[in-house]
């Protein structure tokens, strides 16, 4: 998850599990425990450690790079479930609507992996949006399994 900074200050210790420079810039993958869960933060404080809330400023307007901060969470998301971290890997990826739904693309663009299985959901479609978004997105078939 995001390293959002009452998030990261209420993990406490944790260790550096990867650093890298990607398109959204420079990045630290942590790992820490909160109550005995483990909680991988993704570190990047020029993107997560801002005023407002996780998609707002304080004037709630958008922050103009939401783009680049999600895009950012599913390709990190992707990599750790396919061996980033060599002590983890996941067995099922469950990405949801815009936050963590680039992960599928990721990993689709990753080859497919057999592993780990991807649970994808879209939470408040109704009426005739699927059919209508499937005819006029160019969706592949071979993107779904």
């Amino acid at each position: 998850m995001p390293a959002y900074p009452a998030i990261y200050q209420g993990i406490g210790e944790n260790h550096i599990v990867a650093e890298f420079d990607n398109f959204a810039g420079h990045v630290i993958l942590r790992y820490g425990e909160y109550k005995g869960v483990g909680i991988y933060l993704v570190d990047a404080p020029h993107l997560y450690d801002r005023e407002g809330n996780p998609y707002h400023d304080v004037d709630y307007n958008d922050y103009a790079d939401n783009y680049k901060r999600f895009a950012l969470l599913g390709w990190v998301g992707a990599e750790l479930s396919t061996g980033l971290d060599p002590w983890w890997r996941a067995e099922i990826v469950h990405a949801h609507d815009w936050h963590a739904g680039l992960t599928a693309a990721y990993l689709f663009n990753k080859g497919k992996p057999a592993n780990p299985s991807l649970l994808f959901i879209i939470w408040l479609i109704k009426d005739n949006f699927i059919t209508v978004t499937y005819m006029k997105s160019g969706y592949r078939k071979e993107c779904s399994t």
